[in-house]
């Protein structure tokens, strides 16, 4: 993460996964776009998993300037 950024959280049901990019329909009805980065302990095939079981997940992310997309840092499944 860079320095002096804001972290932010969003949960919801990833629905769509292509590479390290995916959407989440997340819990405030909202759809978001999000970027993985290269140091999150997640792949994009982990991602497909967490999209086949219909999991919910809990993303930390930043925003970044000028990027369309969320840039996430953690993927976590959500047990309860």
């Amino acid at each position: 993460m860079r320095a002096g950024c804001s972290v932010k959280a969003a949960a919801g049901i990833v629905t769509v996964v292509q590479e390290q990019r995916f959407l989440l329909a997340a819990d405030d009805g909202s759809t978001r776009l999000f970027i993985l980065t290269h140091k999150a302990p997640i792949e994009g095939r982990d991602l497909q998993g967490l999209r086949g079981r219909g999991a919910r997940v809990e993303v930390h992310y930043e925003d970044v300037p000028d990027l369309a997309a969320h840039v996430a840092h953690r993927i976590y499944e959500r047990t309860a």
